[in-house]
């Protein structure tokens, strides 16, 4: 469908037999991040171990002995801490704040020889889906400057689209590494839920959050997910269970959608041409409907703004004292540090969690959350995959969108696997003459994410 791009398997072949070049490669990306300043791509960038990281590299493809991941540049979403770099989370009430530790998952990028190359920008908390809430202003799409990168891992995709890093580490919560992954014509991986650790993640809706990987070839993104899938026993959340093996023959659910009437001409010629590509393939397909399609969009930011109000609530101020040497007002404190939409979803979760309303909503999104859960444990059971579009649109114009309803239908068709917990990629797909290809969304049952690597890299290539 696209055509294959060398994986980082590839360049550690040429790197064992000609190790300098690991210099050169690092280099381009420090180049490729130069020339891509007016992109906002990045908060902070890592120089501290730059010597140290080269000569060891070096020294251990001479010897070679290198690890699974040796010279790896990864870029980190400045919401995952990062020991001795600062942690954002794209906030002023944060922007100067230090990571006292590393994630788990960043700990097992690096004693697999990875390096960080600097932390990417995102929306403020991780609550938009544009990457034009920052407090540090708007990531652009680094493949037209005009159009957003989408959210809220939208400087992780826009990292790897401009070729300033092998791999991005996101956070997804609603669909925020597939959308903006999609945005850039980039790869995006959201495996189940509690299959990577949230240890060192900045809660958004920790029912919901997962760790996520962008790459431009789904070996590197397998490659990375390999090494920090087994590193959650801090987690509570973790979920341990034995992966299951897809047979060859897989059953492809698609949804007809010619019934979408806010899906652009674009996206739905070219989820057309991709389930044609399945039907030339020869592989079995049945058409099947969403349970509870219409509710999953308002349940998501109902549960996901409660979440949040009760997660940010511990930003409260009072540890800070102002000029005077008195502690601050904890109002005034929140209303001047946090931005418009942090605002509109703490308060639609106060609103939603308070008394008189919490069975009125909250009670029933969570109802419909387990139904919903249930029914694709039983939609899966005569279906293999689930083949959706990732976004309803292409990549839009920064500041085009004014309404956040408009704005929140950007995560239509990720939000379903969010609800469910279920590992979901997604990959470039056929270009019907778009400067930006749209891209499709593929959904397996829990615990399946090696079968969904490998099926995605099948119909990828």
């Amino acid at each position: 469908m696209t055509t294959p791009k060398k994986t980082f398997r590839d360049l550690q072949k040429h790197f064992l037999s000609r190790p300098e070049l690991i210099i050169e490669h690092y280099r381009q990306y420090k180049s490729n991040i130069s020339n891509t300043l007016n992109n906002n791509i990045f908060i902070t960038l890592n120089d501290l171990p730059e010597k140290e990281f080269l000569s060891e590299t070096l020294l251990r493809y001479k010897n070679e002995t290198i690890r699974q991941l040796e010279g790896m540049i990864v870029s980190v979403k400045d919401n995952i801490n990062v020991r001795g770099m600062k942690m954002t989370c794209a906030s002023a009430l944060l922007s100067e704040h230090q990571s006292l530790y590393d994630a788990q998952i960043i700990e097992a990028l690096k004693n697999a020889g990875a390096l960080i190359i600097g932390k990417t920008n995102l929306d403020e908390f991780a609550m938009g889906s544009s990457n034009e809430t920052s407090y540090f202003g708007p990531t652009s799409n680094p493949l037209d400057s005009s159009l957003v990168p989408g959210g809220s891992s939208g400087g992780a995709a826009a990292s790897v689209a401009a070729g300033t890093c092998d791999i991005a580490i996101g956070s997804d919560t609603g669909g925020s590494v597939r959308q903006p992954a999609a945005f850039c014509a980039v790869t995006g991986f959201k495996p189940g839920y509690g299959k990577l650790s949230r240890y060192g993640l900045t809660a958004f809706a920790s029912s919901l959050d997962t760790i996520g990987i962008i790459g431009k070839t789904i070996d590197d993104i397998s490659l990375a997910y390999d090494v920090m899938k087994d590193t959650n026993f801090k987690d509570r959340t973790a979920n341990n269970e034995a992966d299951i093996s897809i047979g060859q023959k897989p059953v492809i659910g698609y949804i007809d959608i010619n019934k979408y009437e806010f899906v652009s001409k674009e996206v739905k010629n070219d989820y057309i041409n991709v389930i044609q590509h399945l039907k030339v393939k020869n592989y079995k397909l049945e058409r099947i409907e969403l349970p509870f399609e219409k509710y999953l969009l308002p349940v998501y930011y109902i549960i996901s703004s409660a979440e949040a109000s009760s997660n940010l609530a511990r930003y409260d101020g009072i540890r800070i004292k102002n000029s005077n040497g008195q502690p601050v007002d904890i109002e005034s404190f929140r209303s001047a540090n946090f931005g418009e939409e942090v605002k509109r979803r703490i308060l639609n979760g106060v609103y939603i969690l308070s008394e008189g309303y919490y069975d009125r909503y909250f009670s029933k999104a969570e109802y419909i959350r387990q139904k919903f859960t249930c029914e694709m444990e039983k939609l899966f059971l005569n279906t293999d995959y689930l083949i959706l579009p990732t976004t309803p649109t292409l990549p839009f114009k920064i500041a085009s969108v004014k309404d956040p309803k408009e704005m929140y239908r950007s995560d239509y068709f990720t939000v379903p696997a969010s609800l469910a917990g279920l590992p979901a990629i997604s990959i470039p797909c056929y270009n019907s003459g778009n400067n930006i290809p749209a891209s499709i969304q593929i959904i397996s049952s829990k615990n399946t994410e090696y079968s969904l690597l490998d099926f995605a890299c099948k119909l990828k290539n």
